[in-house]
């Protein structure tokens, strides 16, 4: 049995052992990791990345979305300057096609109006005004030169009554229209159209041809034409034919060819016999800029046969050429009417 001594030392031995276990203790808890503060900090981190990532990928959607923004401003700007260019072609196409009306209104515009500031773009409709201009003062000496009686002085209108002083131009005088089937006009233009398929012209060619004889005599109205040409002269018949310097030319070859087979000059069988013999054998170079009849025989439709015609053989000094595509449309119905009819 242990005595009081030994018991004391047990004693302090445990409570020894007690302090240097807290002591453990408190050295373990102060060396020991901030866990809380680790987790934290982490999360810090991870959310710094996120961020920085998210403001990334932002810059990314904003370059994107720029691009794409530059792209669709640079389509909507090219598809607007093809719109334009696409507009002002029709328009150009539509005041080619209007040139005679707008001869009209150009007489009927004030003369004190203000003229408005042209740009380069539009110095085709410029071109188109002065024209107009000068068509509207054709028509103005044309109607000074009309006496009271309304007719023109001099004149001998084909089937018609003498009138006055040659003072315009054949080309510039109005077409024949309604009830053209029992006109002048609507019957020489059958009459024409039946001597030109039978001399090898085909429906279309003919009735270029026959439009091109319309437009030249206002309708088959004049015999001559209203005022002096370029040259100084008068064409004269069907298709005015015209000589550059007095008693030499086509005019003179029409009228001495009707001399030689005893025929009228007014008459149809003249114009239309001379026209037949001149573009089918080019007669005294009838046929200029290689064109020949041959050449004519090979156009198809009515509007290639009317340009071939108009450039090579009709050279009118005023073109009219939507006039005389018109004219030749509206004898190509009348024909195929006519037919029809028989």
């Amino acid at each position: 049995m242990a005595g009081p001594s030994a018991t004391g030392n047990f004693a302090q031995a445990g409570l020894s052992a007690q302090r240097d276990n807290q002591a453990l203790l408190k050295a373990t808890l102060e060396n020991s990791p901030d866990y809380s503060k680790i987790v934290q900090e982490v999360a810090v981190r991870k959310g710094k990345e996120e961020i920085a990532s998210a403001r990334a990928e932002q810059k990314v959607r904003k370059a994107k979305l720029e691009q794409y923004t530059a792209t669709k401003n640079k389509k909507v700007v090219q598809d607007a300057e093809y719109d334009y260019k696409k507009s002002k072609a029709k328009a150009g196409k539509l005041a080619a096609a209007g040139g005679a009306i707008g001869g009209g209104l150009a007489m009927l515009a004030p003369s004190g109006r203000k003229k408005r500031e042209v740009g380069a773009e539009d110095s085709f409709f410029q071109s188109r005004i002065d024209s107009n201009k000068a068509k509207a003062e054709e028509f103005r000496t044309q109607a000074a030169a009309i006496g009271t009686s309304g007719k023109m002085p001099g004149i001998t209108p084909i089937g018609g009554e003498s009138s006055g002083t040659n003072t315009g131009s054949s080309a510039t005088s109005t077409t024949s229209g309604a009830g053209d089937n029992q006109s002048n006009s609507g019957d020489f233009s059958m009459q024409y159209m039946k001597k030109l398929t039978g001399a090898g012209m085909s429906d279309e060619q003919a009735a270029a041809t026959v439009g091109h004889l319309r437009v030249e005599t206002g309708g088959f109205k004049h015999m001559e034409e209203l005022a002096p040409n370029v040259h100084g002269t008068k064409g004269y018949g069907h298709l005015q034919w015209t000589d550059p310097t007095p008693g030499s030319g086509r005019r003179t070859d029409f009228m001495n060819w009707s001399k030689s087979k005893n025929l009228d000059p007014q008459s149809f069988d003249a114009n239309s016999g001379f026209l037949v013999h001149e573009i089918t054998s080019n007669y005294n170079g009838s046929w200029t800029g290689g064109g020949s009849f041959g050449g004519l025989q090979q156009t198809g439709s009515l509007e290639e046969a009317s340009g071939y015609l108009q450039n090579n053989f009709i050279r009118p000094g005023v073109p009219h050429t939507e006039r005389r595509l018109a004219e030749g449309n509206n004898v190509l119905q009348q024909w195929r009417n006519y037919n029809s009819g028989n």
